[in-house]
């Protein structure tokens, strides 16, 4: 980490140095208004050599934008309103438009005709997500107001987004969270309404979508599992069993892993 002093004199040679300093330039003045209106950009998120922002152009309001640094190349992409990115990934910029709770998911590659909707009418307010680059999937949950809060998908095409699987049948809510990806799949916790709050896998397709380990058989416990990460060729999480308590478990992601290791072993396998 560079001192104060260190980056003191590190900008007085750049400032001496002829041609090593870049003057700074208004790209846009995408709110022409005079002050004191402001398109007050912000949320900037770098993507295939231009800088993808929110902004507000005083007409349309704050929506998503562009920029290539040009103000020929800066410009609004649609006129969506107001907008959170959900993620960033090699397939695109995801991100929901609108009201949480009356929302739409939305995709882009930085231009305008390669941003359009994916899927309205969705509740994001208790969402998880995770990009599956083996899949070339991005995961999300939420709640199309008739399966409760559940796992969908989407490939970046409209047709390719739906819900994976209603993994608690009707309007009740399977509440999928820490959603994670783990060799080519999806693996998170949801509650069927039976075994409670369990570790499950999702290829992205309904068949393909598995209970992998209840920890606590046959009812949900006070404090369900938790902090579920990928580290090696591991899962990791925290959750109780009916005979061990809270602790540290792994698994290789199928249902028939290793054993149990140890008691005085750090963590333990799914059985």
């Amino acid at each position: 980490m560079f001192s104060r002093a260190a980056a003191f004199l590190l900008l007085v040679l750049l400032c001496a140095v002829p041609g090593a300093g870049i003057s700074p330039y208004r790209v846009a003045d995408i709110n022409p208004v005079a002050s004191p209106a402001s398109s007050s950009p912000s949320d900037f998120v770098p993507f295939r050599g231009i800088s993808f922002f929110s902004a507000d152009d005083g007409v349309s309001g704050r929506g998503p934008w562009r920029s290539d640094g040009t103000a020929a190349g800066t410009y609004q992409l649609q006129d969506v309103g107001s907008f959170r990115v959900m993620a960033k990934t090699d397939g695109g910029i995801f991100f929901f438009a609108g009201e949480i709770t009356d929302s739409a998911l939305w995709v882009t590659d930085g231009t305008r005709s390669g941003t359009f909707r994916l899927a309205g009418g969705l509740d994001f307010r208790s969402s998880w997500w995770a990009w599956v680059p083996e899949k070339h999937l991005f995961f999300f949950s939420a709640d199309d107001g008739l399966h409760g809060v559940e796992v969908w998908r989407t490939d970046g095409t409209a047709a390719g987004t739906y819900l994976v699987k209603d993994i608690h049948p009707g309007s009740a809510s399977s509440e999928p969270r820490d959603l994670t990806s783990f060799q080519g799949k999806l693996y998170f916790f949801a509650d069927d309404g039976v075994q409670g709050h369990a570790l499950w896998a999702s290829d992205g397709t309904p068949q393909g979508t598995r209970l992998v380990k209840d920890t606590w058989p046959g009812s949900e416990p006070l404090i369900g599992p938790f902090d579920l990460a990928a580290i090696g060729n591991r899962l990791l999480f925290f959750a109780p069993s009916p005979s061990h308590g809270i602790e540290l478990w792994r698994s290789d992601g199928t249902p028939g892993g290793p054993r149990w290791r140890p008691s005085s072993s750090p963590a333990r396998d799914l059985p």
